[in-house]
């Protein structure tokens, strides 16, 4: 987002995003730009999204039984509420894996710490509303 002040000296532009935390001496650098900052933390309620994630889960982990216990740490650790979970199709005979597509809703602020899961092949928006 931007946002712009105009005082009775300057006219200043704010411009907020998400930007990677080594990236923050490069960002400095760039001309016009005089100081970067870290928002904390919000303390209020997360703002919540509906994602459907795509597990890839090797046949060895017995994917039946993987998949609830998946979303029980998803809902324990990032309070992720599950809505449906459904096997996919398999793609070859000779898989190693079975795909899952796990559909819930998700503070967005843990979507990133879901995606980089071993078993986490994709992670997509479902809300109209991003």
């Amino acid at each position: 987002g931007e946002k712009i002040y105009h005082s009775r000296n300057a006219k200043k532009t704010m411009i907020m995003g998400w930007a990677p935390y080594s990236s923050i001496g490069y960002i400095l650098k760039m001309k016009g730009v005089a100081r970067v900052s870290i928002e904390k933390r919000s303390t209020g309620v997360p703002l919540k999204t509906r994602v459907r994630i795509t597990l890839k889960v090797p046949f060895q982990n017995t994917p039946n039984a993987f998949v609830p216990d998946f979303i029980k740490t998803l809902r324990d650790r990032n309070n992720f509420t599950s809505e449906n979970w459904f096997r996919l199709p398999e793609k070859s005979a000779n898989s190693k894996f079975s795909v899952f597509d796990v559909t819930g809703t998700l503070p967005v602020d843990m979507v990133g710490e879901v995606s980089r899961s071993p078993f986490v092949s994709s992670v997509e928006f479902k809300d109209s509303s991003l």
